[in-house]
């Protein structure tokens, strides 16, 4: 059994041990602590990162989501472009694959809504319009051989052709890295607008005869062949008492015995003779390529006949006369003006003879023409001078 000392050693042995396990719970507490504050403050910087980062993936997502939007906006805008614009677009990768195709493809290539479309090849496009009745003069592989060198490097192109009831500028250009790019443009209002605007400008617009304009042109054509030997007549000729039906009836009724007085000169004249309108009642024929005077004594004869034949106008029964004078080219005038001013002295001499007749131009005609303006103008300056001594003396 032990002793009292034993059990002293004991106790105080235990009291050591009590006191070395409190300094290492104290030691393991602190440790727990410093590693419980370590990792807080590690979880508030993953938190702050981690923040960061879904910020700056909002602000990603924010960005690709606008660039998307306007990617799509400008999309759209592009597609609004090519369908409203006046020409057919087509364009065409390496392959010769449609890749881009506007809604006035269709419209401008007649075949029907919707045949063009992305996807096909060139080849089969082309089939396409010849079975439209674009290209009658051809078969579809004539057709693409002939002009499948759009897709050739460098290569591009520009013409206006007809195409069925149509008329189509076609423009082409091969682009950088294979394929090319083709518009079409439907031409046919504007070329038929252009044409009556040119129609409107040379010919008369009460008759449909062509005017001063135009007789210029032919007579320039016609001198150019009389330098080459060939003779042709110019005839003037007026209506006689056409003032008096413009007095009696009205302009619509002088007017509508233009029209008719038209008519009839047309079917008096072969296809190669011009007549042209000059104003008021007054026309012109220019008769090529007959011999001369005979022809132009034959026309004027039957001029004066079939014109003087009554007329129905608007419910009237009209009676007109024409007379006609006629210059020889290229005796009575080596120039436009000229040939026309001796086929009007040739017309004055036949009004002054009674009318209803013809008369060639002769120089002597010219002659008495001037004696007589001569003659007024001396008048005129005698008039004046009179009537200055007659101011002075008073």
């Amino acid at each position: 059994m032990p002793g009292p000392q034993h059990r002293l050693f004991a106790k105080q042995l235990a009291r050591a041990t009590d006191a070395a396990g409190a300094v290492d719970i104290a030691r393991l507490g602190a440790l727990v602590g410093a590693a419980y504050a370590e990792a807080e403050r590690g979880r508030r910087r993953t938190e702050r990162a981690m923040g960061l980062m879904a910020e700056e993936l909002a602000a990603t997502n924010a960005r690709l989501e606008a660039l998307v939007q306007a990617l799509s906006t400008q999309n759209r805008r592009f597609e609004a472009a090519l369908d409203n614009m006046p020409m057919g677009l087509a364009m065409y990768d390496a392959g010769e694959q449609l890749v881009v195709a506007n809604a006035r493809l269709n419209a401008v290539l007649s075949p029907q809504p919707g045949t063009l479309r992305a996807g096909m090849s060139y080849r089969q496009v082309v089939a396409a319009c010849t079975e439209a009745g674009h290209f009658a003069e051809a078969s579809a592989e004539e057709v693409y051989a002939a002009r499948r060198r759009i897709f050739a490097p460098g290569s591009a192109y520009a013409f206006e052709e007809r195409r069925g009831d149509r008329i189509v500028a076609v423009a082409g250009r091969a682009l950088e890295g294979g394929g090319c790019i083709l518009t079409f443009q439907d031409m046919t209002e504007r070329r038929e607008a252009e044409a009556r605007i040119e129609h409107m400008a040379r010919h008369d617009a009460l008759t449909g005869l062509p005017n001063r304009a135009q007789l210029r042109v032919r007579m320039e054509e016609a001198l150019a062949r009389a330098r080459r030997g060939e003779q042709f007549a110019v005839l003037c000729l007026d209506l006689d008492r056409f003032k008096a039906v413009n007095d009696t009836l009205g302009h619509p009724v002088g007017d509508g015995l233009l029209r008719a007085v038209t008519l009839r000169l047309r079917g008096l004249v072969r296809e190669t003779d011009t007549v042209v309108r000059l104003g008021g009642d007054e026309s012109a024929i220019i008769q090529a390529s007959v011999p001369q005077p005979d022809a132009a004594t034959a026309l004027a004869r039957r001029l004066i006949a079939e014109l003087a034949e009554p007329y129905e106008i608007e419910g009237h029964q009209v009676v007109v006369g024409a007379s006609v004078g006629i210059a020889l080219a290229p005796q009575d005038g080596s120039g436009a003006d000229l040939l026309l001013k001796s086929a009007d002295l040739a017309l004055y001499r036949a009004k002054a003879d009674g009318r209803g007749t013809w008369r060639f131009f002769e120089p002597e005609m010219d002659a008495r023409m001037q004696a007589r303006r001569q003659l007024e103008l001396d008048l005129r300056q005698a008039l004046a001078a009179g009537s200055s001594i007659c101011s002075t003396s008073r």
